[in-house]
């Protein structure tokens, strides 16, 4: 994607991948370390910067493992031509949760009761804004069902947009459009806490020691980033996405590589971990374009012209390295958050 993106824009120099919410820096550096296998005539200038949220106001530049790191409250870049890219960003975001009740839109507030147990209250919504965002919502639910809005997402959009001079924003995440998250049948929402590989029902417990996340509404994501000037290309599926690239062809060819049994199997189980129904195969990937007349999404599956440039004209076959997480953990990617590796707000 990222080579067809830098193919896209007239290949610049520098092409810059932006990656919000990078955490440790593993995909940055599987990123770099695949461009280096690249065999180009002329080595394209690839720059990676990884920006993670602070919540100090000025902005902590470093280097980690050769990863460029920002820990920032916002995004301290400009005139970046590129790509922004985040995975499991935006279901981080803080949620408001809302109930229909009397044919009325009520927000779900946190109180503590007369024992000092957190306890739920509903009222009128908090802000002009999450009443207007709610109100269509509401209508096509039944009674007592609950959702969440994320209002961050379009704060998100602005900062994004206003960084980001020419280029393409991919965002990985899990989720859906509108008319298939707010249903009847999901009339409990879809928040949800995990803590140690399990789904556990309250949000309440274990505070600061579990996962609290929420689907993405990508129809929010998508309205919203139009406001900003970004632009919707298309959404699709992890699976549909990935395969798209080639990821069947880079199993077959994997078979055909020089590695030990249990190496190959260890491959080709990950990356088929990617595109499984039901897990991580239906994570949704939202394609957005800023100013590069790039109308059809079907650009981007074309064959690369950039592969007349390397031997065979093949791309290198990823693969696993000691630092990827276990194929337990990749089931389970809430098990590998802990709370005191960041820097939160």
């Amino acid at each position: 994607f990222l080579l067809r993106a830098w193919e896209l824009l007239d290949k610049p120099s520098p092409f810059w991948i932006v990656e919000m919410g990078a955490a440790d820096g593993q995909l940055g550096r599987d990123i770099l370390d695949y461009f280096k296998r690249l065999e180009f005539p002329s080595k394209p200038e690839f720059k990676y910067m990884a920006v993670d949220r602070a919540k100090h106001s000025s902005a902590d530049y470093h280097i980690k493992d050769g990863i460029p790191h920002i820990l920032a409250a916002d995004i301290p870049l400009s005139d970046i031509t590129g790509c922004f890219i985040s995975n499991e960003l935006l279901d981080a975001f803080p949620v408001h949760r809302f109930e229909k009740k009397d044919r009325t839109s009520h927000e779900i507030y946190v109180t503590l009761d007369v024992d000092n147990n957190f306890t739920e209250i509903l009222d009128a919504p908090s802000t002009p804004e999450l009443e207007a965002l709610i109100s269509e919502i509401a209508a096509r639910l039944p009674e007592r069902a609950r959702w969440e809005i994320n209002p961050g997402i379009s704060a998100w959009t602005a900062q994004v947009s206003a960084t980001l001079k020419k280029g393409f924003v991919l965002t990985i995440d899990y989720g859906d459009l509108a008319r298939n998250l707010y249903t009847p049948d999901r009339s409990s929402g879809t928040l949800a806490t995990y803590y140690q590989h399990v789904q556990v029902g309250s949000p309440y417990q274990r505070i600061g020691r579990q996962d609290i996340t929420a689907h993405i509404d990508f129809s929010s994501l998508m309205s919203q980033g139009s406001k900003n000037g970004l632009q919707a290309l298309g959404l699709m599926t992890q699976t549909e996405f990935l395969q798209q690239f080639g990821l069947d062809q880079f199993i077959q060819r994997l078979r055909q590589l020089r590695l030990s049994a249990r190496e190959a199997q260890e491959n080709i189980a990950g990356m088929r971990e990617l595109i499984k129904p039901g897990g991580l195969g239906d994570f949704k990937v939202l394609i957005q374009e800023k100013k590069t007349d790039i109308a059809r999404l079907e650009l981007f599956f074309e064959l690369h012209t950039t592969l007349r440039d390397l031997p065979s004209h093949q791309l290198p076959v990823p693969l696993l390295s000691p630092d990827h997480m276990s194929l337990v953990a990749a089931r389970y990617p809430h098990a590998t958050w802990q709370p005191d590796a960041y820097d939160m707000p």
